[in-house]
């Protein structure tokens, strides 16, 4: 195989992949194949043609086999556009299966730039975990080997998941520098995710008037690509935002809206979600007989340990048997984080069962001192109105005061 008429960016970007994983310098490698190093260099950016004597003797020296350049190169690449523009429009079992069809192609081809591409992809989407990826010494590493080979919306689409890595570890402020960086590319084709994702982060950093802004934008950008998922998406977090602002009718609107166009786009995980919003609602407003229905419906479609929350919530306000809301804290714990602040709150709940006012008010405070500082203050606001409602009934005016102001900076 002629390997010299393959392109030159995509043999030089191999090249320096296979340098850098085996630790050689760039000097280091000229040094053992002769090869001057301003030529090297040149030839790793893809601004030299080789000729067939400087391959045989950087594959030879690199170990890497010419059957790796194939027509599946350009397979794998169509495969990858489709998957870019599958993700954009949500379409996730379809994207199952093309990766599907990219592993079965892997498994000779692991030197080629598309690998890598997949890799990325797989990698910052969740599917390959820290613990098992020993073949790629560090999520920068793989950053630096595509680098030089993605096009803008590519690097865009490693760009937007690594931000979604850093928001589960939840590194906020790195997402947001990451996804600002994705606004500098020409191509507007994931503008929309883009700003979905700011808005996202900016929210979780307590900016809430920047992520609305983005959340704003997300909507604007989603209706000229006419993307309604996306579309239903801002909708449902529009309801959202009114909810929290304590807009509880307008923010129903929006989750009903929302369930409309969801139910039309068979998005099942949509509406689910904004059937929870709306039970989440009721808690807001207080009608706790109306939780149950909306959660009820929500599990139809998903199965959330928010929504086991709520109910719980609603029946301890509703003063339930103990035993009834036992079961669903039961059921909600196991599919939460220990650190997420909703398994504090049905620590609360089991805590109230069995305590006095008085104590439950201490443990509240306890509590809003420690998850204040790990959660977005909008996440605390259930436990703010407890502790509001409970200190009325005691009647500690002056407390009363001081959390009031501090539901209001939440609102």
């Amino acid at each position: 195989m002629d390997v010299s008429k393959y392109p030159r960016d995509k043999i030089g970007l191999l090249i320096k992949i296979s340098r850098m994983e085996q630790g050689l310098e760039r000097a280091e490698l000229s040094a053992r194949t002769g090869i001057n190093l301003s030529q090297l260099f040149r030839i790793e950016n893809g601004q030299s043609v080789l000729n067939n004597y400087e391959i045989d003797i950087l594959f030879d020296e690199l170990l890497i086999d010419k059957k790796h350049f194939s027509q599946k190169d350009s397979y794998l690449n169509m495969i990858f556009d489709q998957y870019v523009d599958n993700y954009i429009y949500g379409l996730k079992l379809d994207n199952e299966i093309l990766m599907k069809q990219a592993y079965e192609l892997e498994s000779d081809y692991e030197c080629s730039i598309n690998y890598y591409k997949w890799v990325c992809l797989k990698y910052f989407d969740g599917v390959i975990s820290r613990q098992n990826d020993d073949k790629f010494l560090s999520l920068e590493s793989i950053i630096v080997k595509v680098k030089g080979g993605f096009s803008p919306i590519e690097q865009q689409l490693c760009g937007i998941f690594l931000s979604l890595r850093k928001s589960r570890e939840y590194k906020y402020n790195e997402a947001i520098s990451i996804l600002n960086s994705c606004l500098n590319s020409n191509d507007n084709k994931l503008l929309g995710i883009i700003y979905y994702y700011l808005f996202t982060n900016y929210t979780q950093n307590n900016e809430n008037d920047l992520a609305y802004s983005f959340l704003t934008k997300a909507l604007d950008q989603f209706k000229l690509e006419n993307n309604f998922i996306g579309i239903t998406e801002c909708i449902c977090h529009f309801g959202v935002y009114s909810s929290r602002k304590g807009a509880y009718k307008l923010a129903e609107s929006y989750f009903y809206e929302a369930i409309k166009l969801a139910r039309i786009l068979n998005k099942e995980n949509l509406m689910g979600i904004s059937y929870y919003n709306l039970s989440w609602c009721k808690i807001c407003e207080k009608k706790y007989d109306d939780v149950y229905p909306m959660a009820e419906k929500a599990m139809q479609y998903i199965d959330d340990g928010d929504l086991y929350f709520n109910i719980a919530f609603a029946y301890y306000k509703l003063r339930k048997s103990k035993d009834l809301i036992i079961e669903y804290i039961k059921k909600g714990k196991t599919r939460v984080n220990k650190k997420n602040i909703l398994y504090e709150e049905f620590s609360y709940i089991e805590y109230a069962l069995d305590h006095t006012k008085e104590e439950t008010v201490s443990y509240l405070y306890t509590m809003l001192h420690k998850v204040e500082k790990k959660a977005n203050r909008d996440d605390c606001f259930l436990l703010f109105t407890e502790l509001l409602d409970l200190l009325e009934e005691l009647h500690r005016t002056e407390e009363v005061v001081i959390i009031q102001k501090s539901l209001m900076e939440l609102s």
